[in-house]
Order: structure tokens, then C-alpha cells, then sequence
């Protein structure tokens, strides 16, 4: 979870799509890696949920 919060207080790129598509790319790494040390269920719906969030907000990923 606190890999979570300090991946969305880094600093992104200027473009709001770059910036989104960039956070995505790190969300999707961070789900792997708590998949891969069976991190608890919680973990996992706040990322997902991160994900959702920013997919839904982006118009050109069909938000």
C-alpha cells in the first residue's frame, strides 16, 4: 500500500494521457509483484480500484 501512495504522489509527465498511461503501466507492475507475493486481498482492490479510477477519468481510454 505505500508503494501505492508514493507511485501517486510521483511526479508524472505534463501530458494528462501520457501521464495516465504511465501510471497505469506502474499500477499493472504493481499488481504483478502483489500477485506474485500473495499480498492480501485489500491490497489488490485499492490498485485495481486505482486502476478503474484512472481508466474511467481518461476520454481516450473510453472514460
Amino acid at each position: 500500500m505505500k508503494k501505492l501512495v508514493a507511485l501517486l504522489q510521483e511526479h508524472l509527465p505534463s501530458s494528462a494521457h501520457r501521464a495516465r498511461t504511465y501510471l497505469l503501466e506502474q499500477l499493472h507492475a504493481l499488481e504483478g509483484e502483489a500477485l506474485e507475493t500473495r499480498a492480501d486481498l485489500r491490497t489488490l482492490q485499492s490498485i485495481r480500484a486505482a486502476q478503474h479510477f484512472i481508466q474511467a477519468s481518461d476520454p481516450l481510454m473510453g472514460g
